[in-house]
């Protein structure tokens, strides 16, 4: 089956069908993905741009930031957040 036969596929599902393939897609997408971001994050992938967008935001940030010396940017982020227990997501 190509895209475009999935595309026109999609196109005609009614809305309630509709929400429920967007709801499954969420999911699958995030069972693929997260994993990637996960071996880039364990990778130091990310750190960079980590560091770039954390000065951007905070500038205190070159204090905190260079006081973590060669921290990976997912040691930093687990030593620095919490997991929500109403949401289930991380918070700073």
């Amino acid at each position: 089956m190509s895209i475009e036969e999935i595309e026109a596929a999609i196109s005609e599902l009614p809305a309630s069908k509709l929400f429920a393939l967007s709801s499954w897609f969420e999911k699958y997408h995030a069972t693929v993905w997260d994993p990637q971001i996960k071996r880039d994050l364990e990778a130091g992938h990310l750190d960079s741009f980590w560091l770039k967008l954390m000065r951007s935001t905070n500038p205190d940030c070159h204090v905190h930031c260079e006081a973590q010396g060669t921290a990976t940017f997912l040691e930093i982020l687990s030593s620095t957040s919490r997991q929500s227990a109403e949401t289930g997501r991380l918070e700073f």
